[in-house]
């Protein structure tokens, strides 16, 4: 027969053997929660600095008179331009490193593509913009699918009116 005091050993170690279990269990999880947090943080700041370069694209898109001009300034800006003259669509790539320094393409993180497709109109130039931003690898513990999105994507257009053209039209 066991005295009482060795069968309250006994339970004291099964419950003390559960809770450490339990701790373990809650340590994981609330490890887990942390490490999405933080990428959940960094893709943000991602979207958020991605945001600022293409806007400040969108920016000199729009601050420029002609359709010459924008291709100047697109030129400069991107590492890597091309037409494809039968869609008469211009394609524009620029890489970026870790910290969003502008680098070559072995060294990239970031890439921006922008598409810009012009159609000819009696009055001027209407320009479809499509912009977005991929990263090169995913991001930990928040992408569940092997194929890379963009980050972040703006569509708009712009117009550059052809003054001589509406001239001809009074």
């Amino acid at each position: 027969m066991k005295n009482k005091s060795s069968i309250n050993l006994e339970v004291s170690l099964i419950e003390i053997i559960l809770s450490i279990l339990i701790f373990a269990i809650a340590a994981v999880i609330i490890l887990n929660c942390f490490a999405i947090a933080r990428y959940t943080q960094i893709k943000s700041n991602d979207k958020t600095i991605a945001l600022m370069k293409m806007q400040t694209i969108l920016e000199y898109i729009n601050s420029s008179e002609t359709d010459n001009d924008t291709q100047e300034i697109l030129n400069e800006l991107f590492a890597y331009t091309n037409f494809n003259e039968e869609t008469n669509q211009y394609y524009y790539v620029v890489y970026f490193d870790s910290k969003w320094n502008r680098c070559n393409e072995e060294q990239m993180e970031y890439t921006i593509i922008m598409d810009i497709t012009n159609k000819q109109l009696q009055s001027g130039i209407i320009s479809h913009i499509n912009i977005f931003t991929k990263k090169s690898d995913p991001y930990p513990f928040i992408e569940n699918n092997n194929s890379i999105d963009s980050l972040v994507s703006i569509s708009t257009k712009n117009f550059y009116p052809d003054f001589e053209a509406r001239r001809a039209l009074q």
